[in-house]
């Protein structure tokens, strides 16, 4: 199950306490400066370990997301594919579901290109596969693996803090 994050409510929630903690610090001595001042430093605290919170949860999701597309044996598909003089059963299910995992999870913004390249030639590979094309499932059984290959490798680097690798990695 992939969990999309709404960040209105942490940061709503975070703006609250920024507010009961300046009120709360109010007294009748009347210096609140150092008083407001540590509030505005735990609110940005609390912002900083959200935004990590959030970068968690979005590496989190698109490992989860990797996993799904691994399951689907791209390998195992082509080379099936490319021996096939019909179009294997069960080939089309593995498709969709793959192409729906893909296209269900919000990429985040590094990933986006490549996702939506990745979630095209799927789109493409499931249609021919529909119209029992298998000239053209062929062809795209090889471009689905060379695509979801291509966009592994951006993303664990992108899960690891990494530099992408090259295509040829």
């Amino acid at each position: 199950m992939i969990v999309k994050i709404n960040y209105f409510v942490p940061v709503a929630a975070i703006v609250v306490l920024a507010a009961v903690t300046a009120s709360a610090c109010s007294s009748d001595d009347g210096d609140l400066g150092p008083r407001v001042q540590e509030s505005e430093l735990q609110v940005q605290q609390l912002q900083g370990q959200l935004e990590q919170l959030g970068r968690s949860l979005e590496k989190g999701q698109a490992l989860a997301a990797l996993n799904s597309l691994n399951a689907t044996g791209f390998h195992a598909i082509d080379e099936e594919m490319q021996a096939a003089s019909e179009i294997p059963a069960g080939i089309l299910g593995r498709i969709r579901k793959a192409r729906q995992s893909a296209e269900g999870m919000t990429w985040p913004a590094e990933l986006e290109e490549q996702a939506g390249e990745l979630v095209a030639t799927l789109t493409d590979f499931e249609n021919a596969l529909s119209s029992n094309d298998l000239t053209n499932a062929k062809r795209l059984a090889t471009a689905s693996h060379d695509a979801f290959h291509n966009f592994e490798g951006l993303a664990y680097a992108y899960i690891a803090g990494e530099e992408a690798p090259d295509h040829d990695d």
